[in-house]
């Protein structure tokens, strides 16, 4: 019975279905002889018929269909049972229905169109686990989340296109839909949370071209129009929060690798940010309308869509060039993936260090919009000297240097070149302890000790008569005061980014700073 009055109060209506159309079409073609019919358009003929009396089973419903001035056709019975979430497979396999029509349609979420998100070439995980939790490591990175979020827009200025993803799934009275989403990137939004499992929350948000299409009763495919849903003027605002996994690793080549792994993400939400204005020229009941269905799709369908829209993505991120590996290593670190750490607010990264590497990398305290940097002791010295060179032009240096480190103090020993190994270390040197701090907006280095030690053939005490009264200079100690704020290069055309020292430890293991971008 309810079958019945459903089709009857289609033909109401008194329009055309897509199936008469094609009906309609297909029997004026049979009617040329030059020409033979179609193999699946056949023209109408009371066989058509008899499927939507024995539906309706009633004589009632026959006559209004006739007094209504169409032909009744059967349309098959859908099912009221949403369809299952389907497990993540790789996109090489695929779910065939070879049931439906014969067809054999791929179930799963497909990407079409061009790659899109290309802000680098970057190599997959190695999947080595990291060193372990505490082991001592040789540079450590503290990023809070008001950071990330404000660095990720230099790179969204003029939006990153994801690929075409395509879902289909039969829906309650719609049978089969195929949604398409187009995404292009406008900003992304970090929310370090602690009890996400290791995992960084990320939003991203973008705008999107969705379309919809759907089969007629012929199995064709028809758009949104001619389906009944509605097609949206104007490219959709479009919000994704997902959990993801990040990685930074240092390869055998030097290369390093830091980027987000979106194959194992966890979606949290995919909808429609209905919270920004309405298009200019577009109908604000319209664009309501078509926000709302929208939603409704999203909701039946989003976890199998970003399913797909994940593995086509795969990893986002940059393989940084062997000058930078380098530089890491020449720190201390160890190659292998870096430990990563999320807590609340806050993303730690901590490479490990090799056998050579004095000392251990704290992570340092940040809020805000900072970050903080940790290197180890032996890392501190080996950063001095690759400083002193770059600054004599890479010639190579007459002396020797040694950098030591205390409580918020750096100790210098200054000596030549020892000229063979095989021969007695005659060389003097020249020793200095200075103590630096913040105070007052500047970075005040003060000189509290300065003596020369001569060779270890000389007597003892007279190596310490030097000391103490090299020591006698904190009576009345060399001060200096360096601005706390530098000036980076940011590109080719001669912009700069300041970057002030907000914080400074200094301890026996190691050094730590905290920098903010102004």
């Amino acid at each position: 019975m309810a079958d019945g009055k459903s089709d009857t109060s289609k033909n109401k209506t008194g329009k055309k279905s897509p199936a008469r159309k094609k009906a309609a079409a297909s029997g004026s073609k049979a009617k040329s002889p030059a020409k033979k019919p179609a193999s699946r358009k056949k023209p109408a003929s009371k066989k058509k018929r008899a499927p939507a009396k024995t539906a309706s089973g009633k004589k009632g419903s026959a006559a209004r269909a006739k007094r209504s001035g169409s032909k009744s056709t059967a349309v098959p019975k859908a099912s009221t049972a949403l369809p299952k979430a389907k497990p993540r497979e790789k996109p090489s396999e695929s779910v065939q229905d070879s049931g439906e029509r014969g067809t054999g349609k791929d179930r799963t979420a497909k990407a079409s169109g061009p790659a899109g998100l290309s802000p680098g070439h970057v190599t997959p995980p190695s999947g080595k686990p990291p060193a372990a939790a505490n082991a001592p490591q040789a540079l450590t990175l503290s990023i809070t989340d008001d950071f990330l979020n404000d660095i990720s827009l230099l790179g969204l200025a003029d939006g990153i296109p994801l690929q075409t993803v395509e879902q289909e799934v039969t829906l309650p009275a719609m049978g089969e839909v195929t949604l398409s989403l187009s995404l292009t990137v406008t900003g992304l939004e970090f929310d370090l949370r602690s009890d996400d499992d290791g995992q960084a929350r990320v939003t991203v948000l973008g705008v999107g071209d969705v379309e919809t299409r759907t089969l007629d009763y012929e199995g064709d495919k028809v758009g949104p129009l001619d389906s009944g849903m509605p097609s949206s003027p104007a490219p959709l605002p479009v919000s994704l929060t997902c959990l993801v996994d990040p990685f930074v690793e240092l390869r055998e080549d030097h290369s390093l690798s830091v980027g987000i792994d979106l194959r194992g993400a966890t979606l949290i939400n995919l909808g429609i940010d209905a919270g920004g204005p309405t298009p200019e020229g577009v109908d604000s009941d319209a664009w309501t309308g078509v926000l709302q269905m929208t939603s409704m799709m999203f909701a039946m369908m989003g976890d199998q869509l970003f399913t797909g829209l994940a593995e086509a993505v795969g990893l986002v991120g940059v393989d940084l060039g062997p000058e930078v590996g380098r530089l890491v290593a020449e720190l201390g670190a160890d190659t292998g993936p870096a430990e990563v750490r999320i807590s609340s607010g806050v993303l730690s990264i901590g490479l490990a260090a090799n056998s050579d590497t004095e000392g251990r990398a704290m992570p340092v305290p940040v809020a805000g919009k900072r970050f903080g940097v940790s290197v180890a002791s032996s890392g501190v010295d080996r950063l001095v000297a690759l400083i002193i060179e770059r600054a004599a032009g890479g010639l190579p240096l007459p002396f020797e240097m040694d950098v030591s480190l205390g409580e918020q103090q750096v100790r210098s020993t200054l000596r030549q070149q020892r000229l063979a190994e095989w021969l007695p270390d005659l060389r003097s040197s020249v020793n200095t302890e200075i103590k630096v701090r913040l105070m007052r907006g500047q970075l005040e280095v003060m000189v509290s000790s300065a003596w020369i030690e001569l060779p270890s053939v000389v007597p003892g005490f007279v190596n310490r008569f030097n000391r103490r009264l090299g020591s006698m200079l904190s009576l009345a100690p060399l001060r200096f005061g360096l601005p706390t704020t530098i000036h980076l290069p940011a590109g080719d055309d001669g912009s700069t980014i300041a970057v002030r020292v907000d914080d400074l430890r200094v301890g026996p293991d190691g050094l730590g700073v905290v920098l903010v971008i102004t």
